[in-house]
């Protein structure tokens, strides 16, 4: 079965869940820099609660990507713990996104790299 993202339905995530996953990122206008500020300076620029949105989308822009890479095992470490890696990043104010939400799953950004 396909979805719209034209790969193979994989037994990790569901449609339903990546329907969830793009609702909750279609407010993300792309590129954008955020991921790569500081929480206080969002913050500071747009205020808490559109912070606290913009650490969301980025957390399910992440998601997806972890499900358009194929990347089961990093799907399944966030999948059901995304309010947890919101609130975690949230509340590092002086890391930058995106350093926070690959220190809450447990890599770093030169694993990335």
């Amino acid at each position: 079965m396909k979805i719209e993202t034209g790969y193979e339905k994989k037994d990790f995530y569901t449609e339903q869940e990546v329907n969830e996953i793009r609702e909750k990122m279609s407010g993300i206008k792309l590129p954008n820099n955020h991921r790569n500020m500081k929480i206080a300076d969002l913050v500071k620029e747009y205020g808490a609660e559109r912070a606290k949105k913009l650490v969301e989308e980025e957390v399910y822009l992440f998601k997806h990507s972890l499900i358009m890479l194929e990347l089961s095992e990093g799907y399944k470490m966030i999948n059901g713990h995304e309010n947890e890696m919101i609130d975690y990043t949230f509340k590092n104010q002086n890391e930058i996104m995106k350093n926070s939400m690959y220190e809450y799953i447990g890599i770093s950004d030169m694993m990335l790299s």
